[in-house]
């Protein structure tokens, strides 16, 4: 080998090198990126899916004192929350942090959405005892886009604040047990 393909031999690896940093460097930022822009749609979400909250508690609300004709039922209306609610309003919060969790890492993300959805689909099903909230639940993990809406909150916040609603009732979720059974004795007692 002379001494002018050693030099071209050289200065073409070099080259090389410079292009493999290139798109190292390329693919690093690209991905840096990516998870930039999941997080900023994340946080965006959660607040969207707050403000959401907010709008259907009104919304819930406003229905609640339309229905309400009798003072008895109007009565029953006010559930207390007990420490064990809370501690489910916790699990429900976290199951919709971890469906949100696919936002987190791009590309990964479609595959926890396959695993988690039948999961947390059976959980809600456990604690709603509602297949209509269990199929949006399900829907919503599998569907691209969707995993903002935080189903498991919602559904919490319409048995424990709302439970004997007309929303509540179409989405089958069942009352909290101490919830129906101090209706009812309430009702036997007047």
């Amino acid at each position: 080998m002379n001494t002018i393909e050693t030099v071209n031999s050289v200065s073409q690896s070099i080259g090389d090198q410079s292009v493999m940093q290139d798109t190292v460097a390329y693919t690093i930022e690209s991905f840096n990126g990516a998870i930039r822009s999941k997080f900023i749609g994340f946080v965006v979400g959660n607040f969207l899916a707050g403000v959401a909250v907010k709008v259907a508690a009104d919304a819930i609300n406003a229905l609640k004192n339309t229905y309400v004709k009798d003072e008895k039922v109007a009565e029953t209306k006010k559930p207390e929350v007990n420490a064990s609610s809370w501690g489910l309003l916790a699990l429900c919060v976290f199951i919709d942090l971890v469906g949100d969790g696919s936002y987190a890492l791009p590309g990964v993300g479609e595959l926890e959405d396959v695993v988690w959805a039948p999961l947390s689909a059976y959980a809600l099903s456990q604690i709603f005892g509602s297949n209509i909230i269990t199929t949006i639940d399900f829907l919503k993990e599998i569907l691209p886009g969707t995993d903002i809406l935080p189903v498991a909150s919602l559904a919490w916040l319409l048995q424990n604040f709302y439970p004997f609603s007309p929303i509540t009732s179409a989405l089958g979720i069942s009352p909290r047990r101490e919830t129906a059974t101090n209706a009812t004795e309430e009702l036997k007692s007047k």
